[in-house]
């Protein structure tokens, strides 16, 4: 009898350890596909998702660098709009306009050329007035001092082309050109 029980126990044990095998097949082969089934697609989406996340991040950051950049040339844009509104909306003054051009010419007149406003071609609410400015000069180069001076005078000013340019004496320059000067149009009803 002591041999039928060692081999009574060595089945049990088989037994026992054959189906401790088939539970644990039957657990993989049951967990295995739900596992793929139901976790690696949310692990997927859950990789997707935070690719998208992080382009989405990627984006905003640039559009954002994007916007302030836009910002800051918008506020320059402004700043530089609004010296020229200041400049448009200016009075002019011949008698500080000769004043100043005095600095370089010399027995300069300044003559305005038209009676009524001239309404500008393409900008409704701006107008013009156009003055001659007969003037001698010594040297070329104040007359390029005077350009220069006219891009930041307190109104708008053009230098309209032709120049006539006449040799007075050995050393003088006679100078005869005409200059538009800008204004806003002044709206009626606003006194």
């Amino acid at each position: 009898m002591a041999m039928k029980d060692k081999t009574t126990t060595k089945q049990n044990r088989f037994d026992s350890t054959k189906a401790s095998l088939f539970i644990i097949f039957a657990v993989i082969f049951i967990v295995a596909p739900m596992i793929y089934f139901v976790f690696v697609p949310d692990i997927r989406k859950l990789k997707f998702s935070v690719m998208t996340k992080e382009r989405t991040e990627i984006t905003l950051s640039q559009t954002r660098a994007e916007a302030q950049l836009q910002e800051a040339n918008l506020a320059e844009t402004r700043a530089t709009n609004l010296q020229i509104l200041n400049r448009l909306r200016a009075k002019f003054s011949t008698d500080l306009f000769h004043k100043e051009i005095s600095k370089f010419f010399s027995n300069a007149e300044i003559k305005k050329l038209n009676e009524k406003p001239i309404k500008h071609k393409t900008l409704p609410n701006v107008e013009y007035d156009n003055y001659s400015i007969e003037a001698e000069l010594k040297e070329p180069n104040n007359f390029y001092d005077f350009a220069d001076f006219l891009k930041n005078y307190g109104n708008i000013i053009e230098l309209s082309l032709p120049f006539q340019i006449n040799a007075d004496s050995a050393h003088l320059l006679k100078w005869d050109f005409i200059i538009r000067v800008y204004y806003a149009k002044e709206e009626q009803g606003a006194e």
